[in-house]
Formats: structure tokens, C-alpha cells, sequence
């Protein structure tokens, strides 16, 4: 095998000699070392993998070459000694391959003495509740850069060792106490039913916990000022994980507005439903575990307009109950002195989805599901009216194809994104958390109580009698 040496000189620095050109070339052998290229490469490691190997260890992966003469028979001592190297160099690629993984798994650099130092540890999260959200947090969690799942909790132990065994959890929890004690956690995340999360996240913070609860942060308003009173007092970072507000579509739609894209906004509108079968125990309709349309969707619709409008005047609408009393339906408005926001959810239906913010000089579209979305539409004069315009049109493929027709006056903006659309808002807590920050400035708590406060305001109104298909 062609291999290149190289001399080790008295400065100690390694200096490159021509490449072999044949078998003729001759060797010097003055304290020389036979060197694997790879060595040398890995010495470029200690910058991009934030750690450096002692010399010592270099040293012992280096093959000394004996002090040999140039005549005939110790130059096949020499060629003997080469055949041996690939076996050496596999051997060394093992040690070093070891000695990394070694490192990167403790958490903890060399310096080239062989002290430890310190090196930059992940964010450790832990994730309360094993159903669907939790799923899909913990698959998100997986693209955030420096993020690692410590440990999970449920009730129930076999739920817990599967979740952990689904998505590498490092430790399954089935007491919650001994969940919260758990000092690798630096914020928990809480995806249990809606009556249950006043209660957990009380613990939490109590136990020195940042929280990431799910929306809505409580089931009523006095509830979420609650958990904002006690994560004031014990200076711990808590926030309402309403995802939304941060996927990149929702920032540059922001942006757009801020900018001055459309003029004032005068008009929302919002429609966010899914048909469900009622059933009574289902989190969706059980009164126990804080179901209802309002709480469930049209959350989303009030804190985004509430996002991009403030805090309403005046909050008016009306509902219509499932068999149960919970709402199967709402219908909300947000009232402001030079704006309106009308706004509604539901379980009997599928609707339209989309979000459309109507100003002075034009209009934006957070297309369907605007939940999650991924594309923007910006309207200008003539593209504002029907059948091009931002609102419902004709539907099926006609109504395909003229969304997509290229049309003066009309600009589409994609922003596609890999997973749920949940890692952004856990990137974004650590960012916050990262620069001592007890609050979200996107998603404040104050907001998440504004927003409770709108719908237990509707909620509280004797309902709307309909009949309802089921």
C-alpha cells in the first residue's frame, strides 16, 4: 500500500514530505514516524466536534519507525513493516472512533494535558402525558438543535416504558414527583387534558421547573393567572405552548402587516372546525377533562387575533351545546375601535380553516389549515375580489386551480417546514431561557389569559338553542 512518512522534526512540528513516486524512493529514517493521513485529519475535529484529545494519545497511535540502514536487507524490513499497517490503521481508527463517542457521551472536553473542561451540556426536557401531542412534541423534538429528551411521565408505567422506548427517552416516569425531581430536566412540557393542567403546572414550577403547557394554559382565565402568579413568585419561565404564533409563515405574515404590507387591519376572519362523532367521554366533548370547540380551536382563533390586533374592547358571540352541555360550536367577535375580528370553531363541521386579515390597502391569507400554516397569500386591487379573492370561493378543483393561476395583484409565499410545526415553539423557550427570560415576548402569559378571558366571556352566555346533526 502507498503510504506517505513523514519526518518528525526537532521543533516537534509534522511537515509533509513528497508523496512516494515509485518504489525507488527512498526513506530517511532519522526518528521517523509512519503517519496515517487520517491522524492528521482528525486533529481538524477539535473546533466542529468541541472537544481536543490529549497529545498522549496521539502519541499512542503513532507507529515509531525503528532506526534502520539503507542497504538491501533492511529495506524488506521496512517493506515487511508496511504490510502491517492497514491492520494498524484499522485498529486506530477504532481507538480514536471510541475515545469520541467516549467524549460526546460523558458531556465533557479535554484539554491536551487530558483535564476536563467545560463544554456546552443540551437543554433537557421531559414531557408530561403519553397521548397524540406528546407524540408529535416529542417527534419535533428531534430537530431542535441542542435538545434532548430526558425523561417522560404517565400514569401508567407500561404507557411510560413505551413512549420512552418510541422516542429515546432517557428515563420513563410513572410518579410524578420523582419525575419532577429529576435534575437533567430544565423544562417540562405538559400535553395532558385541559382539567388537568392548572395542577401539573403548579408542581412543576413549585419543584424549580420551567414549563411549556399546552393550550389552552388552563380551562378559565383565574386558573391561568394562577400559574402566571406562581411562576412570578417562583422566578421560573412558564409560557402556553400555542404553537402557532411561531411557525415561519405566522412570523412573516407579522412582519408583513408590521410593515406596512396591507395598511390598518380592519377585519378578521377565522374559521377553524373539524367534524367529530359526539361522544361523551372522548377528550373533546368530556366536560370533566375541559372539552368544547372553544377551548379546543377556537383558542387559536382568538390568541392569533389577538396576536395581530391586542387586547379587544369588547368580546361578544354566542354558542350551541353538544347533548352533553359542552359547546359543540362558537361564534366570536373581538371588538375594537377601528377593527373587528369575527371568529369561529366548532366540531360539527369541517370548515374552511383559513385566517384572513382584511386592511386598508390589501389583504392577507393564512391559508388552511391556518393552524399549521405554510403558505401566505397577499392580495392587491383587483386580485381582492371574487372568484380570486381571499375568501371562500368556488370550491373542488375549480377553486384549485384558480388559487393557483398566476393573477396581477396576487403573491404567494410558501413556508414549508419539516415535522409537526411544534419545534418552533420549544426553540423558541429555549432561546428566551437562554437570555434569562421569565416570559414569552411572542406568546406572553398575560396574552394566553386575554385570550381564556374572550372565550369563558362568550361561554358564560346561556347557550344558543339549534339543532345540531350528529
Amino acid at each position: 500500500m502507498d503510504w506517505n512518512l513523514i519526518e518528525h522534526q526537532k521543533s516537534n512540528k509534522i511537515n509533509h514530505l513528497p508523496k512516494r513516486s515509485g518504489a525507488q524512493t527512498r526513506i530517511r529514517t532519522t526518528d521517523t514516524r509512519i503517519f496515517n493521513p487520517l491522524l492528521y485529519q482528525l486533529s481538524y475535529l477539535g473546533t466542529s466536534w468541541r472537544f481536543r484529545y490529549p497529545a498522549s494519545l496521539v502519541d499512542g497511535l503513532v507507529f515509531r519507525q525503528k532506526r534502520v540502514g539503507y542497504n538491501t536487507k533492511n529495506r524488506a524490513v521496512q517493506h515487511q513493516l508496511a504490510n502491517f499497517l492497514p491492520f494498524f490503521c484499522l485498529l486506530q481508527r477504532a481507538c480514536i472512533g471510541a475515545f469520541v463517542e467516549a467524549c460526546r457521551r460523558d458531556s465533557y472536553c479535554m484539554d491536551e494535558t487530558g483535564e476536563k473542561t467545560t463544554k456546552d451540556r443540551v437543554f433537557g426536557w421531559g414531557i408530561i402525558g403519553s397521548g397524540e401531542i406528546a407524540r408529535r412534541f416529542a417527534s419535533d423534538l428531534m430537530l431542535v438543535p441542542d435538545a434532548a429528551l430526558i425523561a417522560n411521565h404517565s400514569r401508567s408505567a407500561p404507557n411510560a416504558q413505551e413512549f420512552r422506548s418510541a422516542f429515546g427517552s432517557r428515563r420513563a416516569y410513572s410518579d410524578l414527583d420523582s419525575f419532577l425531581s429529576d435534575p437533567s430536566i430544565d423544562a417540562v412540557y405538559i400535553a395532558t387534558p385541559n382539567s388537568l393542567h392548572l395542577a401539573q403546572a403548579l408542581k412543576a414550577i413549585r419543584a424549580g421547573k420551567a414549563i411549556l403547557a399546552e393550550k389552552p394554559l388552563a380551562p378559565s382565565h383565574t386558573e391561568a393567572s394562577v400559574i402566571q402568579r406562581e411562576a412570578a413568585r417562583v422566578n421560573v419561565f412558564a409560557m402556553e405552548a400555542m404553537w402557532t404564533r411561531f411557525l415561519p409563515a405566522i412570523v412573516a405574515a407579522k412582519a408583513n402587516i408590521d410593515a406596512g404590507e396591507i395598511g390598518a387591519i380592519r377585519k378578521i376572519t377565522a374559521e377553524l372546525a373539524y367534524a367529530h362523532q359526539y361522544d361523551p367521554e372522548s377528550r373533546y366533548f368530556s366536560r370533566s377533562l375541559g372539552g368544547g370547540a372553544s377551548l379546543d380551536l377556537g383558542i387559536y382563533c382568538v390568541s392569533l387575533a389577538m396576536y395581530f390586533l391586542g387586547q379587544p374592547q369588547k368580546v361578544s358571540g354566542l354558542w350551541y351545546p353538544a347533548p352533553n352541555g359542552v359547546d359543540m360550536s362558537s361564534e366570536i367577535t373581538l371588538h375594537y375601535d377601528e377593527a373587528e375580528a369575527q371568529l369561529t370553531s366548532g366540531f360539527d363541521r369541517d370548515g374552511a380553516n383559513h385566517f384572513v386579515i382584511e386592511g386598508t390597502k390589501g389583504v392577507l391569507r393564512l391559508d388552511a389549515p391556518f393552524l399549521k400554516a405554510q403558505r401566505l397569500t397577499v392580495y392587491h386591487g383587483f386580485a381582492q375580489g371574487a372568484p380570486f379573492g381571499p375568501l371562500q370561493g368556488p370550491s373542488g378543483l375549480v377553486g384549485k386551480i384558480l388559487d393557483r393561476l398566476p393573477l396581477p395583484g396576487r403573491r404567494v409565499e410558501d413556508y414549508p417546514f419539516k415535522g409537526n410545526g411544534l419545534q418552533f415553539e420549544a426553540m423558541a423557550m429555549m432561546d428566551a431561557m437562554g437570555k434569562n427570560e421569565k416570559t414569552s415576548t411572542v406568546m406572553p402569559l398575560s396574552d394566553s389569559i386575554n385570550a381564556l378571558r374572550a372565550i369563558n366571556i362568550v361561554l358564560a352566555q346561556p347557550a344558543t338553542t339549534r339543532i345540531i346533526k350528529l
